[in-house]
């Protein structure tokens, strides 16, 4: 997969990071837009409708279904499950939403509202990623590392470990 196949630039600098992990078995089962979550059903109520002559019971629509599609879920090992809250959760599968540090169109209530339902509704606790963040906290995928048309180093990245020197710590 390429940028092109991501809907954000963000997206991508987490799959890199997670292809990276995956090479070196610390993730597995990556999975990018998995099956979407229903969290509420379409909804409409029975209403009585008078014609000329009768009365006819019609359904009157109220809103739309409600769906949530996670960017990525995976499996995590237990080396590196510190680095995400879920684990601590009794299971090894992460679900993740990408979310960049300045978000100029996007709503960051709506995830709040999501992450919260998908816990009430189904017991999943979505995490949200912030790439740089979870990069300084663990490692720079190579691709992220260089910038993409000079192949100059990302100044915000200096000092930042690589996968080898963050797996050395370990």
């Amino acid at each position: 997969m390429n940028i092109k196949d991501f809907q954000s630039q963000e997206e991508f600098w987490v799959y890199s990071w997670l292809k990276e992990a995956e090479e070196y078995n610390l993730v597995a089962d990556i999975e990018y837009h998995p099956d979407p979550y229903e969290l509420c059903p379409r909804a409409s109520v029975q209403i009585q409708k008078q014609l000329k002559t009768q009365m006819k019971s019609v359904e009157k629509f109220l809103f739309h279904p409600h769906q949530y599609t996670a960017d990525f879920d995976f499996l995590v090992v237990p080396a590196i499950s510190h680095l995400f809250v879920s684990p601590e959760f009794h299971t090894m599968r992460v679900i993740i939403d990408v979310k960049g540090s300045f978000n100029k169109w996007g709503d960051p209530k709506q995830f709040s509202i999501n992450q919260k339902w998908m816990w009430d509704k189904f017991g999943i606790y979505v995490e949200k990623i912030v790439p740089e963040k979870l990069f300084k906290k663990s490692f720079v995928p190579e691709v992220c590392r260089f910038t993409p048309k000079r192949r100059q180093p990302v100044k915000k990245y200096f000092g930042v470990k690589t996968i080898s020197e963050f797996l050395w710590e370990l």
